[in-house]
């Protein structure tokens, strides 16, 4: 039953508005906590936008006779809590987070992807997220396509991700989008992260672990192939456009 000081409309046209500017809290209500699900947290939390929080409820029932209990938990919140100070990360905190969070081996071939991606890429778009993040565009066809973002996460987690989601969205034809991927799956290990890619029709942005993946002999120069053949121009942009845009 409604209160008498709740708008049934102002309620719905506030949730409009949240939801459309990416304004809201996923809660995932469990028995149990794992440390799985704690991981999975994590790395949403981290690539995802300021204001999107996604937590865990944890709902532990005991019952005792005719007694019945049900103990809360949340797990997320300070995960997920976003900082109004936070700004857009640069080059500098991507390299110090990529070196941070990275084998010496898997800093290698992410420092190589990124030195690629100066070379290549027309504009880059900086992330606000908990860690760095950056998406690097590329002339595909006459559009400015967000090929790949680059993400540097914790304890080995830092991954490049292939945007095919946003790609087609901007207007790739799946005939392009089939050929970035035949490139793609030539990775060493990376064939299993596209799976079922096509089936979706291509709304997925896969991300190639830096660790296990983009470190591995020949993969940078496949990275590298891949880039050359995608960018239908050289990069019409100065390397400060590149780093402040």
């Amino acid at each position: 039953m409604a209160t008498a000081d709740w708008d049934q409309e102002q309620f719905r046209q506030r949730v409009e508005a949240n939801l459309a500017a990416g304004r809201f809290r996923l809660i995932v209500a469990v028995d149990a906590i794992t440390e799985e699900l704690k991981r999975t947290l994590r790395y949403l939390n981290e690539h995802s936008a300021a204001d999107v929080q996604v937590l865990a409820l944890e709902l532990e029932y005991i019952a005792d006779g005719d007694a019945e209990i049900v103990f809360p938990r949340t797990y997320g919140e300070e995960l997920a809590r976003p900082s109004k100070k936070r700004g857009r990360w640069d080059e500098t905190a991507l390299l110090r987070a990529l070196e941070e969070g990275s084998t010496p081996e898997g800093f290698a071939a992410a420092r190589c992807v990124w030195d690629l991606m100066t070379e290549r890429c027309v504009r880059f778009s900086w992330g606000t997220g908990l860690n760095p993040g950056v998406t690097g565009y590329l002339m595909m066809d006459g559009i400015e396509q967000p090929v790949l973002s680059v993400y540097a996460g914790p304890d080995r987690t830092s991954s490049v991700s292939i945007n095919f989601e946003w790609m087609a969205a901007r207007g790739a034809t799946s005939e392009r989008l089939e050929q970035l991927a035949a490139q793609i799956r030539k990775l060493p290990g990376a064939s299993e992260r596209l799976a079922g890619l096509e089936a979706s029709g291509f709304k997925r942005r896969p991300g190639l672990p830096v660790e296990t993946v983009l470190s591995r002999s020949g993969a940078v120069d496949q990275i590298e192939q891949t880039l050359a053949e995608l960018a239908s121009s050289p990069a019409s942009a100065t390397a400060e456009s590149w780093r402040t845009s």
